[in-house]
């Protein structure tokens, strides 16, 4: 995912320990029903702390 974001000119995102399980579960359900909001919203959070985290 990474990758993609800066080969595309975005900053990479990174995924706290304590949000990896909530990442999978996004990621789940994704991949079952083709809803992918959940999975946005989670990403769009943890590049909110990411961000903080590097300020």
């Amino acid at each position: 995912m990474n990758y993609f974001l800066m080969t595309h000119n975005h900053p990479p995102i990174i995924i706290y320990d304590e949000g990896k399980k909530k990442y999978y579960d996004t990621l789940n359900i994704f991949d079952d029903e083709l809803i992918i909001d959940d999975l946005y919203n989670f990403l769009k959070d943890e590049c909110v702390k990411t961000w903080k985290h590097q300020l």
